[in-house]
C-alpha cells in the first residue's frame, strides 16, 4: 500500500510473525531470533524466493528463510539501529537508514556499502523511496517532517522540503514510472509532489490534510455536506464536506509560512493559540466575516471569512480609551465612561481607607471564553473569564453593549450566589434566540441568566444547583439544554424560565449536547463513553450505544440524516447515520446494556485485528545457495498454507450458509440470495423469448472452400488421412448412441436422493438458486412423466415450509404449473401437493394482514 506500508510480518522483539497472505490474516508460524535482537525494520527482497530481510535495533541486518525457518546470512551491519529498509529498482540493491541519519545504499551480494549520504540536520531516517523513471534519485524522510531527495548518480543532495509535514513522515512511495512522490506522517496528512523541476527539485501537487491533534469542538454549517472543526492542539480551524473529501481544507491565517521562512522560525510560533470556542452564522457570508472564534489566553475574539476561507480584519475586544491609558484600571473592565467612574470612585474610597497607602487595585485582564452570533448574522456576543459579557456589530468590531463583572472581593464566590452585575465567575456558554430578544449565559457560578439582547441589561437568574458546563439552545421552540458539572442535563424553556426536563444516567462528565433538527430529540455524549438520545416529548431514554473512547463533541445535520462526532484521542471527525431519516424506526424502551459500536478503523489497524490462527506450513525448502540467483519473485510461497483454494471456497461457502441459517428465524420468510431481475426473468421468460425473436430467418452458412491438408516443410506434401474405418462410419452415421446419456439430469437426481438425504436435498436447493432463468426453465420444461412432476411437486412442497428462498420458488412454481398444469390437474396426488403449497403461501399473507389490520385499529384509536 503506498501509503500506510502494511509490512508483510508483524515485528515484535525477538519474534517475527510471517502471514501466508496478508488477505488472510493468520498468524502461520514465529521466526525466533536470539535473545537481545528487536526487529525495528523488515522487507521482502525482490526475486529472493521465500526471504525476509530483517533489521535490528543493534544495526545488524539478517536474512532469513521463512519457509525453512532458519537463519541465512548476518550481515555486518553498523553501530547505528535501522529504521528503515527499501530495495532499489536494482536488484540486489537496499537502502538502508539509520536512527542517526546515515543512509547506506548495500549491495546484499557482496555485504558491501556502494555508497552512503548523511541527513543529519533533519534527524533519523524514517523511510525511503527509490525514483523508478528516467533519473535515479532516493527519497528519504525524516523525524522532524522533512522530506530530503538525493541524487544516486551525482550522489549529492538535490533538496530538503523543509516543514513537508508538520511531524514525522511515516511513508514515501514513489510512483511506478512517474516523478510522484507520495508522503504520509503522523500529522494525518497525505500529500502528493512532483520533480517537474529543471534542478530535480519538487512542488506541491495535491494534498489531504486533516487535524494533526484530536478536535475538540464539530458543528454543522448551514447544511448536511459542510461541518466546520476546530482543535486547540493543533491550532486550526478547518472545513471538511461529506460528500466530497477533495474539498475539505483549513481557513487560513496569512502568509505564516513565507513569514516563518523569513523570520527563521517555527510556523506554530507565528500561529493563533489553539481556538477555545467558536460559532458561525451562514447568512451573512458573501457581506462579511461570519465566523467567530475565542482563543486560549487571548482577550480580543477573532472574525473568519467563510466565503473566502481565511482569518478577517476584525479583532473584538473592549476599547482602551486613550485618556486613561496611564491609569491601572483594566481595560477589560472599561466598557463604557459610567463604569469607569464607579471603579475610580471605589478605588479612591480603598486607597483612602488605607491612609493613603497602595495603589487602585487593578483588574486582571480577562481572556474570552465562548462565544455566539445572532441569528440575523450582524452580532457577536462574548463571554470572558471574569464573568462579563459583550456585544459586537461583526461588520465594523465596534462593540454596542456589555454587563461588567461583579466587584473583586477577593473570594472565590459561592455555587448560586448572585452577581450584582454580571456572573460572578467564568462563561461557560452564551446563546441568543431567534428573533433577538434576549442572550442566555451560563457560568461557573451555577446560574442561567438571561439578559436583553438590546444593553445587555439583567432580566432574570436562574438557579441551577450545579456548575454550568455548557449550553445549547434550540431557536425553533426556546428550548435550551444546560449541561451540568453533576452528570445531568436540564432543559429550559426560554420564555417561561422554568425547567421543562431533567435527564440524568451518565456516569461521568457530560461533554457536548445537540438537539435534532426538529427538535425532538436531544443527543448527548459523556465521558463514560455512551451517546445516549432524549425524546424531548416524552422525557424518556430513546437509544444509547457505546463506542471505544469518549464523544467529545456532537452535532445534529440541519437536515437530520446525520450525527457528527469526534472523539478523545482520536483525529477523525465521524459521521453517523439516522435510520429515523432513511426509514420508519418505532421507538421502544432502550436495552438494559448500551449497544457497542465499532469506530471505522484504518487498514493496518484492521490488519493487526485478525485472526491469529495457527497453520500448517508447507513441505520442502529451496536451496539457500541458489537464494542469489533467483529468478522468482516470491510465488513459491504458496504451499505454506497447506490448503489449496478449492478447500478455502469451499469453507467461505459453508460459512455464508451458516450465516443465512443463523439469521433466519422460523417464523419470518426470507428471499434468496439472487437478484429480483433472475426471478422477474424466469416468470416472464416466454414474453422475453418471443420479444427477441430474429425477425428474418436464419440463412445457411456458405459452404467452405474445398482445401486439402498439407504438411509444410522444405518439399511440402498432402497429410494423409489417418483416420480408422471404424471411427469414419461412427461419423458418417446418422444414429446417435445411447452410451454415457442419462434419462435425468443432474439437478433430478438431485432432487430424487433428496427424498432421502438431506445433503443431496440442499445441494439441489443450492443448484436451483444458482441456475440461470433458461436453465431453471429448461429443468421444468424436461420433466416428462408423472413420477417427475410428483417428486418435484414434493421438493417444492419440502422447501416452502422452510420459508427460505421464497421469492425463487414461487417463480419455479408458476412456471410449472404454467407448463404442467394439464397433467396436475388430472393426478391427485401432485393436486394434493399443489394445494397444499396453496395453503402455505396463503398463511403468511393472513397473519400479516392481520397484523396490519390490528395496528392500523390501534392508530385510528389514537388518533
Amino acid at each position: 500500500h503506498p501509503i500506510t506500508h502494511p509490512d508483510a510480518c508483524s515485528q515484535q522483539a525477538h519474534t517475527t510473525h510471517v502471514p501466508y497472505l496478508p488477505s488472510c490474516r493468520r498468524k502461520m508460524f514465529d521466526l525466533e531470533l536470539a535473545p537481545g535482537i528487536a526487529i525495528s525494520a523488515i522487507i521482502h527482497p525482490p526475486t529472493y524466493l521465500n526471504k525476509i530481510l530483517i533489521g535490528t535495533a543493534c544495526g545488524k541486518m539478517q536474512l532469513w528463510n521463512i519457509r525453512s525457518r532458519k537463519l541465512i546470512y548476518t550481515f555486518k551491519g553498523w553501530n547505528a539501529a535501522v529504521t528503515s529498509l527499501q530495495h532499489a529498482p536494482a536488484l540486489d540493491i537496499v537502502a538502508v537508514g539509520l536512527s542517526d541519519g546515515n543512509i547506506h545504499v548495500h549491495n546484499l551480494r557482496t555485504d558491501k556499502t556502494v555508497f552512503s549520504f548523511q541527513q543529519l540536520p533533519v534527524g533519523p531516517v524514517t523511510c525511503l523511496s527509490f525514483r523508478s523513471d528516467h533519473r535515479p534519485v532516493l527519497a528519504s524522510g525524516s523525524s522532524s517532517g522533512q522530506i530530503v531527495l538525493w541524487d544516486l548518480q551525482e550522489k549529492k543532495l538535490i533538496t530538503i522540503i523543509k516543514n513537508a509535514h508538520l511531524a514525522r513522515v511515516s511513508s514515501l512511495y514513489f510512483l511506478p514510472g512517474e516523478p510522484v512522490l507520495l508522503s504520509a506522517s503522523e500529522d494525518n496528512s497525505v500529500k502528493v509532489w512532483i520533480l517537474d523541476k529543471e534542478d530535480g527539485s519538487a512542488r506541491l501537487l495535491k494534498s489531504r490534510v486533516g487535524h494533526s491533534l484530536p478536535p475538540d469542538r464539530v458543528r454543522f454549517y448551514k447544511n448536511s455536506l459542510q461541518m466546520l472543526s476546530s482543535s486547540a492542539g493543533d491550532q486550526s480551524l478547518r472545513v471538511f464536506f461529506t460528500h466530497r473529501d477533495e474539498k475539505n481544507r483549513e481557513l487560513s491565517q496569512g502568509h505564516i509560512e513565507k513569514r516563518a521562512r523569513t523570520l527563521g522560525i517555527q510556523e506554530n510560533e507565528l500561529r493563533l493559540p489553539g481556538v477555545v470556542h467558536f460559532d458561525a452564522c451562514p447568512v451573512r457570508e458573501r457581506e462579511w466575516d461570519n465566523i467567530v472564534t475565542c482563543h486560549r489566553g487571548q482577550l480580543a475574539a477573532r472574525t473568519w471569512s467563510y466565503e473566502n476561507f481565511r482569518l478577517g480584519t476584525r479583532l473584538l475586544q473592549p476599547p482602551k480609551p486613550d485618556k486613561y491609558a496611564n491609569e491601572t484600571v483594566s481595560a477589560a473592565s472599561i466598557f463604557n465612561m459610567s463604569i469607569f467612574k464607579e471603579q475610580q470612585a471605589a478605588a479612591a474610597a480603598a486607597s483612602a481607607s488605607a491612609g493613603g497607602k497602595g495603589q487602585p487595585r487593578a483588574h486582571p485582564v480577562s481572556s474570552a471564553t465562548c462565544v455566539t452570533m445572532s441569528a440575523c448574522g450582524h452580532f457577536a456576543v462574548v463571554g470572558r473569564a471574569d464573568g462579563s459579557i459583550e456585544k459586537y456589530n461583526v461588520q465594523s468590531g465596534e462593540m454596542r453593549a456589555a454587563c461588567s463583572p461583579p466587584p473583586d472581593t477577593g473570594k472565590r464566590r459561592a455555587v448560586g450566589s448572585d452577581g450584582a452585575k454580571g456572573h460572578g465567575d467564568r462563561v461557560t456558554g452564551l446563546c441568543v434566540d431567534a428573533v433577538n430578544l434576549f442572550v442566555a449565559s451560563g457560568s461557573v457560578d451555577g446560574t442561567l441568566k438571561f439578559w436583553s439582547f438590546d444593553k445587555l441589561e439583567l432580566e432574570d437568574s436562574v438557579e441551577v444547583g450545579s456548575v454550568v458546563s455548557s449550553i445549547e439552545m434550540y431557536r425553533d421552540s426556546g428550548l435550551l439544554a444546560v449541561v451540568c458539572e453533576d452528570f445531568v442535563v436540564r432543559v429550559f424553556d426560554c420564555y417561561t424560565r422554568k425547567q421543562v426536563r431533567r435527564f440524568g444516567g451518565h456516569d461521568n462528565r457530560i461533554t457536548d449536547v445537540t438537539f435534532s433538527h426538529d427538535g425532538r430529540w436531544l443527543v448527548s455524549g459523556s465521558l463514560d463513553c455512551t451517546v445516549r438520545t432524549w425524546d424531548l416529548v416524552s422525557g424518556q431514554l430513546v437509544d444509547w450505544f457505546a463506542t471505544e473512547s469518549a464523544a467529545t463533541s456532537l452535532s445534529f445535520s440541519p437536515s437530520g440524516d446525520f450525527l457528527v462526532s469526534t472523539h478523545s484521542g482520536d483525529v477523525g471527525v465521524y459521521l453517523w447515520t439516522n435510520r429515523a431519516y432513511f426509514s420508519s424506526v418505532f421507538l421502544r424502551a432502550p436495552p438494559p446494556v448500551a449497544t457497542a459500536m465499532e469506530l471505522p478503523k484504518t487498514i493496518a489497524a484492521a490488519d493487526d485485528s485478525g485472526d491469529e490462527e495457527e497453520g500448517e506450513d508447507g513441505d520442502g525448502e529451496d536451496s539457500d545457495a541458489d537464494l542469489l540467483h533467483s529468478d522468482s519473485d516470491g510465488e513459491g510461497g504458496r504451499a505454506v498454507t497447506g490448503r489449496s483454494d478449492e478447500e478455502r471456497a469451499d469453507e467461505d461457502e459453508e460459512e455464508r450458509a451458516s450465516k443465512r441459517r443463523k439469521f433466519h428465524h422460523a417464523g419470518l420468510i426470507s428471499l434468496s440470495d439472487a437478484p429480483a431481475s433472475k426471478v422477474d426473468t424466469l416468470v416472464h421468460l416466454d414474453t422475453i423469448k418471443e420479444r427477441n425473436r430474429p425477425q428474418n430467418a436464419p440463412s445457411a452458412a456458405e459452404p467452405a472452400p474445398f482445401l486439402l491438408p498439407t504438411i509444410a516443410g522444405l518439399d511440402p506434401h498432402f497429410a494423409a488421412d489417418d483416420t480408422p474405418a471404424a471411427n469414419k462410419e461412427e461419423a458418417s452415421s446418422r444414429f446417435i448412441s445411447t452410451v454415457g446419456l442419462h434419462s435425468h439430469s443432474e439437478f433430478m437426481h438431485q432432487v430424487r436422493e433428496g427424498e432421502s438425504s438431506q445433503a443431496c436435498y440442499l445441494k439441489a436447493l443450492e443448484m436451483l438458486e444458482s441456475m440461470s432463468p433458461s436453465a431453471a426453465d429448461l429443468e421444468v420444461q424436461a420433466l416428462s412423466t408423472e413420477e417427475d412432476l410428483q417428486v418435484f411437486a414434493s421438493f417444492l412442497a419440502r422447501a416452502m415450509q422452510e420459508k427460505a428462498r421464497f421469492d425463487l420458488l414461487q417463480a419455479v412454481l408458476h412456471v410449472f404449473i404454467k407448463v404442467h398444469g394439464d397433467v396436475i390437474a388430472k393426478n391427485d396426488e401432485i393436486w394434493a401437493q399443489v394445494r397444499k403449497m396453496q395453503r402455505m403461501l396463503g398463511e403468511p399473507w393472513e397473519e400479516l394482514e392481520s397484523l396490519m389490520h390490528k395496528n392500523m385499529c390501534l392508530i385510528s384509536f389514537l388518533a
